[in-house]
């Protein structure tokens, strides 16, 4: 039997979302063990339901006989459309019952078609489990490609964290005259991710994007983020910084840290393990129960750190991006 295509309006979501059943198990927190089904299903509506603010945000439902097998929500992501002067969206996907791939090539195709159309996305990016197969083949059906893969560790304050050395180099909290020469020293980076292995992404934004992004950590506040550096002579030749991620506002009262950035110039080679080291037992000392960083699974020297460290895998994921104006070339060249 065909399935259905519904549109949801921004008006309409709330109720729809209402409606459907825990969804828990698609929360990328299922993994860190810190969190209740129930705490999983409130964070996942949250996030949902500030994605469904947005007047451009699309969401498309796929029914047989009134059923909803599932749905997918597009909406802008206004930093990078602001930072890469782009039309850029992020797509999520929500199965609720086994499909076929080709179930779930058409709900992801008919969403894409229906938010190109509506607001002209010309980047459209998603986050997929390792493990869904199912959306794996499905987003790669429509025209997606993977930029990367992304390893989620976690370490518990229960843990006992392994080898006890900085390799002589050694780790002091970031203080506000650091400044000028840490961000040269993320000015510095050429990371490789999903943004260096984006042609589409202006080269030289990438590299700078880095120096934001420690910046937004620094401007959080010390109350709200962590900070180290390593020093030599008159240079700042590693550091790292690790920001509070706060799920207060779905209604959980819980917090742990994450979304850190690493930097180091040619000279620190081997600084990671110390400066990481830091960062989880202050966090730890600062009541945190949990420390999360991601890495890229072609990263092997902090997959290594981190496994040697103790900390445990919460996940893999592949990240995907789709291009509009590739697509629409390509079909006019064929």
């Amino acid at each position: 039997m065909q399935a259905d295509y519904l549109s949801i309006d921004r008006g309409e979501f709330s109720g729809f979302l209402e409606g459907l059943p825990s969804l828990s198990a698609f929360s990328n927190f299922r993994e860190h063990r810190i969190f209740s089904d129930e705490e999983l299903d409130r964070i996942t509506r949250y996030g949902l339901l500030q994605a469904a603010k947005s007047p451009m945000m699309v969401c498309g439902v796929m029914l047989e006989e009134n059923t909803v097998l599932g749905f997918c929500l597009c909406s802008p992501l206004d930093w990078d459309s602001a930072y890469f002067n782009i039309s850029a969206a992020k797509i999520t996907c929500f199965m609720l019952s086994q499909c076929s791939v080709e179930k779930v090539e058409f709900l992801i195709s008919k969403t894409l078609d229906e938010s190109v159309i509506r607001h002209k996305f010309t980047h459209i990016s998603c986050e997929i489990s390792m493990n869904d197969y199912s959306l794996l083949n499905g987003f790669s059906a429509c025209g997606f490609q993977i930029m990367d893969v992304k390893k989620t560790f976690v370490a518990h304050k229960d843990i006992k964290l392994g080898v006890n050395k900085n390799y002589g180099f050694p780790v002091r909290d970031y203080q506000s005259n650091d400044a000028v020469r840490l961000y040269g020293l993320y000015l510095d980076q050429r990371f490789e991710s999903r943004y260096t292995r984006d042609p589409f992404f202006d080269v030289k934004k990438v590299g700078d994007m880095y120096k934001s992004w420690i910046s937004n950590i620094i401007d959080a506040g010390p109350g709200k983020s962590l900070v180290k550096v390593v020093e030599r002579g008159e240079k700042i030749i590693a550091a790292g910084g690790i920001i509070e991620i706060d799920f207060s506002a779905a209604g959980v009262n819980k917090a742990f840290m994450g979304n850190g950035v690493f930097a180091c110039s040619r000279e620190a080679t081997g600084s990671y393990m110390g400066v990481l080291r830091s960062l989880i037992e202050d966090g730890w000392r600062r009541g945190y129960v949990l420390m999360e960083t991601k890495v890229s699974m072609n990263n092997t020297a902090a997959n290594r750190v981190l496994e040697r460290l103790g900390a445990r895998s919460a996940g893999v994921y592949y990240a995907l991006h789709f291009n509009t104006k590739k697509t629409i070339r390509r079909q006019s060249e064929e």
